[in-house]
């Protein structure tokens, strides 16, 4: 490895991920594959994400465009530690490590900012290099810009990453709908505009014509609920189409859920009350409460299906991440027992199978009946 930062951003990753998860730990200390791994503690995890932070704070000093694009790639890796990372163990993890982090703060949290540091990368390195002279560069911007679709759902916070494709080249089919979802989770926390919901809504019709079409499942087949079955059997050709599709179907919930309309038909159905109550008036229109329950059901039933498409490639992370993602979103809009025992089923494979902390939401869903 001839940068060292990215192999320590590697290892801080792959510690934290060793220590996190229960299958490796053992009386003797954490094994892997069979090896002993003597030492290894949370706190191995902020010493080598440490030695990354020199290199970092040198990156608008530095002028080599390839040591740029790898301290980018440093940043993106970091900033999967930061996603790792519980709300009260930073200080336990810098305690254990003996040592203490001095880096310009996140406005949000307090912690190392990652995400200014890829932004600030993007915008030096854009344009001195194409991004179609340099792979690595277009991938830590796409991952990057998933990272943040993930975090700001999960977080609650407007997505601070440059949105801006036309500088970075081609734009995969895939990555056109990882782009809509950022546009969408943007939309979901700047105050979810009637305009802009008309406008999301028209770009996913052009994305469900011309793009969505390259990802048709190979299979498709609804639960069988005699057998107890709860998901859709879904299959997707790749793991690409299976990440692209569940972004779609991750905005297309949002949006159906969040719809300013549906406020307008809350303040109709005020209204309506208000003159039964009061005038012992008959209906004469359509019950709003409908467009609710319409609401709902597509809801649950995208939720179910994005569950169902993690069941193809359930140790990919991505894919069971999103699921995760959707049932935190809306997992409160299931109330059917079996659906929610199905759900409780997908939130343990993320827990047992990921590093990630399970969000107090999650947690909740899991202890209700």
């Amino acid at each position: 490895m001839s940068y060292p930062p990215l192999l320590n951003a590697i290892y801080a990753v792959s510690a934290r991920h060793l220590c996190r998860l229960p299958r490796y730990r053992t009386k003797d200390g954490i094994v892997y594959r069979g090896q002993v791994l003597h030492g290894l503690t949370p706190g191995t995890a902020v010493e080598y994400m440490l030695r990354c932070m020199p290199a970092l704070r040198a990156f608008h000093d530095t002028f080599d465009e390839d040591t740029r694009i790898l301290t980018l790639t440093t940043a993106v890796i970091l900033r999967q530690f930061e996603e790792m990372e519980h709300d009260n163990e930073t200080e336990e993890e810098e305690g254990a490590a003996g040592v203490q982090v001095y880096t310009a703060p996140s406005p949000r949290t307090g912690r190392v900012n990652f995400l200014s540091i890829i932004n600030s990368a993007l915008r030096g390195s854009q344009p001195r290099v194409s991004f179609l002279k340099s792979e690595l560069l277009n991938a830590c911007y796409w991952i990057a810009l998933r990272q943040e679709v993930y975090d700001a759902l999960l977080k609650g916070y407007t997505p601070e990453m440059d949105q801006n494709p036309q500088s970075y080249g081609n734009v995969s089919p895939a990555d056109r709908m990882i782009m809509h979802a950022s546009h969408v989770a943007r939309w979901m926390f700047e105050g979810k505009s009637q305009e802009g919901w008309l406008s999301l809504r028209e770009q996913e019709k052009i994305l469900e014509e011309e793009v969505a079409t390259q990802f048709k499942p190979l299979m498709w087949l609804p639960p069988d609920r005699e057998k107890g079955e709860v998901f859709p059997t879904i299959w997707f050709r790749s793991v690409a189409a299976i990440t692209a599709m569940q972004h779609m179907m991750l905005a297309r919930m949002i949006l159906i859920a969040e719809s300013p309309f549906l406020a307008w038909v809350t303040s109709r159905l005020m209204h309506l009350e208000y003159i039964r109550a009061n005038y012992n008036a008959t209906r004469q229109a359509a019950d709003p409460r409908l467009a609710f329950r319409e609401a709902e059901g597509q809801v649950r039933n995208i939720v179910l299906d994005i569950c169902g498409t993690s069941l193809q490639e359930d140790k990919t992370p991505p894919v069971v991440v999103n699921a995760a993602l959707a049932i935190h979103l809306y997992g409160h809009y299931f109330i059917d027992w079996y659906e929610r025992k199905a759900l409780r089923g997908v939130i343990k494979r993320f827990s047992d199978a990921r590093a990630w902390p399970v969000p107090k939401q999650l947690q909740d869903f899991q202890l209700s009946s």
